[in-house]
Protein backbone atom coordinates (compact mmCIF):
# COMPACT_ATOMS: atom_id res chain seq x y z
CA UNK A 1 0.00 0.00 0.00
CA UNK A 2 3.03 2.29 0.10
CA UNK A 3 2.78 2.81 -3.69
CA UNK A 4 -0.27 5.01 -3.47
CA UNK A 5 1.43 7.29 -0.95
CA UNK A 6 4.12 8.00 -3.52
CA UNK A 7 1.46 8.68 -6.17
CA UNK A 8 -0.30 11.16 -3.91
CA UNK A 9 2.80 13.33 -3.55
CA UNK A 10 2.61 14.23 -7.25
CA UNK A 11 -1.14 14.80 -7.40
CA UNK A 12 -3.43 17.62 -6.38
CA UNK A 13 -5.44 16.93 -3.21
CA UNK A 14 -8.65 16.64 -5.25
CA UNK A 15 -7.23 13.54 -7.01
CA UNK A 16 -6.04 11.67 -3.92
CA UNK A 17 -9.13 9.52 -3.57
CA UNK A 18 -9.04 8.58 -7.26
CA UNK A 19 -5.37 7.62 -6.99
CA UNK A 20 -6.01 5.50 -3.92
CA UNK A 21 -8.98 3.77 -5.55
CA UNK A 22 -6.90 3.08 -8.65
CA UNK A 23 -4.16 1.46 -6.57
CA UNK A 24 -6.69 -0.71 -4.71
CA UNK A 25 -8.23 -1.79 -8.05
CA UNK A 26 -4.79 -2.88 -9.26
CA UNK A 27 -3.78 -4.49 -5.96
CA UNK A 28 -7.00 -6.50 -5.62
CA UNK A 29 -7.36 -7.26 -9.37
CA UNK A 30 -10.85 -5.78 -9.47
CA UNK A 31 -12.75 -6.46 -12.70
CA UNK A 32 -13.08 -3.08 -14.44
CA UNK A 33 -16.13 -4.29 -16.36
CA UNK A 34 -18.00 -4.61 -13.07
CA UNK A 35 -16.47 -1.69 -11.16
CA UNK A 36 -16.06 1.64 -12.88
CA UNK A 37 -16.86 5.30 -12.51
CA UNK A 38 -20.37 6.09 -13.65
CA UNK A 39 -20.96 8.79 -16.25
CA UNK A 40 -21.11 12.21 -14.65
CA UNK A 41 -23.92 13.17 -17.03
CA UNK A 42 -26.13 10.30 -15.78
CA UNK A 43 -25.98 10.92 -12.03
CA UNK A 44 -29.52 12.29 -12.00
CA UNK A 45 -30.82 8.93 -13.22
CA UNK A 46 -29.25 7.20 -10.19
CA UNK A 47 -30.50 9.89 -7.81
CA UNK A 48 -34.03 9.59 -9.21
CA UNK A 49 -33.91 5.78 -8.89
CA UNK A 50 -32.87 6.04 -5.25
CA UNK A 51 -35.44 8.74 -4.52
CA UNK A 52 -38.39 6.91 -6.05
CA UNK A 53 -37.36 3.62 -4.40
CA UNK A 54 -37.14 4.93 -0.84
CA UNK A 55 -38.72 8.37 -0.40
CA UNK A 56 -42.43 9.12 -0.01
CA UNK A 57 -42.51 10.97 -3.34
CA UNK A 58 -46.30 11.45 -3.23
CA UNK A 59 -45.88 13.60 -0.15
CA UNK A 60 -42.50 15.06 -1.23
CA UNK A 61 -42.61 15.22 -5.06
CA UNK A 62 -39.49 17.38 -5.50
CA UNK A 63 -36.45 15.12 -5.92
CA UNK A 64 -34.10 16.38 -3.25
CA UNK A 65 -31.54 14.34 -1.33
CA UNK A 66 -30.87 16.72 1.54
CA UNK A 67 -32.59 15.31 4.63
CA UNK A 68 -34.37 12.71 2.48
CA UNK A 69 -33.98 10.13 5.26
CA UNK A 70 -36.63 12.12 7.11
CA UNK A 71 -39.02 11.45 4.23
CA UNK A 72 -38.62 7.69 3.76
CA UNK A 73 -41.81 5.82 2.99
CA UNK A 74 -43.50 4.68 6.18
CA UNK A 75 -43.23 0.98 5.34
CA UNK A 76 -39.43 1.35 5.00
CA UNK A 77 -38.75 3.15 8.26
CA UNK A 78 -38.40 0.11 10.49
CA UNK A 79 -36.61 -3.05 9.53
CA UNK A 80 -35.50 -5.43 12.27
CA UNK A 81 -32.26 -6.31 10.53
CA UNK A 82 -30.96 -2.73 10.43
CA UNK A 83 -29.48 -1.42 13.63
CA UNK A 84 -26.53 0.71 14.67
CA UNK A 85 -25.67 -1.72 17.44
CA UNK A 86 -25.37 -5.09 15.65
CA UNK A 87 -22.66 -4.14 13.14
CA UNK A 88 -22.45 -4.29 9.35
CA UNK A 89 -21.59 -7.96 8.99
CA UNK A 90 -24.59 -9.04 11.04
CA UNK A 91 -26.90 -6.62 9.21
CA UNK A 92 -25.71 -7.83 5.80
CA UNK A 93 -26.15 -11.49 6.74
CA UNK A 94 -29.69 -10.80 8.03
CA UNK A 95 -30.58 -8.94 4.83
CA UNK A 96 -29.12 -11.77 2.73
CA UNK A 97 -31.12 -14.28 4.75
CA UNK A 98 -34.35 -12.36 4.06
CA UNK A 99 -33.65 -12.16 0.33
CA UNK A 100 -33.15 -15.89 -0.13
Amino acid sequence: MENWRELLKDKSVKYWIRAEIEEIIKEKSVDRKRFYEYSKTNYQKIINGFYYAFVDYKKYPKVELSYCWLHFRQELKEIDCVSETIGWECMLSKIKERLS
